[in-house]
């Protein structure tokens, strides 16, 4: 699924879609906020990827708990002068090393900043305390 809130871009990656033949892939025009809490949608992706867009920490955690599978990546790309956001602890994200790069002609660094969420069914939990008495 290709997300996008321009209908331009939408329409593009719809025409490249079918000129390339490509199965399986869908685009939708909307907003990622709209799309994560639509009702009903039940949508889960193993790589989210954003870029030009304020990243906040709630979003990391709505994106995580709303639309990311288990150990799933978050990929943001970030303009100059960006750090890596905070993450709320309830996203259940952890950061991978960031990667720079800079764009021909510019010389002011980029990155991108990679997050993995947490594989649930591998979480250990503690055993239930054995209970006294008899039967």
């Amino acid at each position: 699924t290709l997300l996008d809130a321009s209908r331009k871009k939408v329409s593009f990656l719809a025409v490249v879609v079918a000129k390339l033949g490509l199965k399986g892939i869908h685009q939708v025009h909307g907003r990622w906020e709209d799309f994560a809490h639509a009702p009903g949608n039940r949508m889960r992706f193993s790589l989210i990827t954003m870029r030009a867009v304020r990243l906040e920490p709630r979003h990391l955690s709505i994106l995580a708990n709303h639309t990311l599978d288990d150990d799933g990546l978050f990929a943001w790309w970030a303009g100059p002068e960006s750090g890596m956001p905070a993450v709320e602890p309830s996203a259940g994200l952890t950061p991978l090393e960031p990667c720079s790069y800079t764009l021909p002609g510019i010389d002011r660094p980029r990155s991108v900043f990679i997050w993995r969420k947490a594989d649930s069914s591998n979480t250990i939990t503690a055993p239930k305390a054995a209970r006294s008495g008899r039967g």
